[in-house]
């Protein structure tokens, strides 16, 4: 995705403009993230149960927006992030998150 800026960008495009596929994955997104929130135990100390936690809340409540919206209101919220503009920093945000779940999820102590 970041090699290919273009197709990446195209891509994303298509995908918001499609109501029933973005219906998809929201439900997805939202259920994928209560997962999250549930399987995650509450009394769990450090950073990393926290951050976890964190990550599900915002897939959930994002799903959630997603499935709420209209279509025709995603695609106007999609274009006032200006993805197109904005790429390589949304991707930025996703990899930092994805590096620091990996890295800490390899270096932490059994519980």
């Amino acid at each position: 995705m970041l090699s290919h800026k273009q197709a990446t960008v195209e891509t994303i495009t298509q995908f918001v403009h499609d109501g029933p596929l973005l219906f998809f994955a929201s439900l997805v997104a939202m259920v994928l993230g209560l997962a999250i929130i549930l399987a995650q135990p509450v009394r769990t100390r450090g950073s990393l149960p926290v951050f976890i936690k964190i990550v599900g809340w915002i897939s959930f409540i994002k799903g959630l927006i997603f499935i709420v919206l209209s279509p025709a209101t995603s695609v106007r919220y999609f274009e006032a992030l200006q993805y197109g503009q904005f790429c390589y920093a949304y991707m930025a945000i996703t990899l930092a998150i994805g590096v620091y779940l990996t890295y800490a999820s390899f270096t932490a102590r059994s519980q």
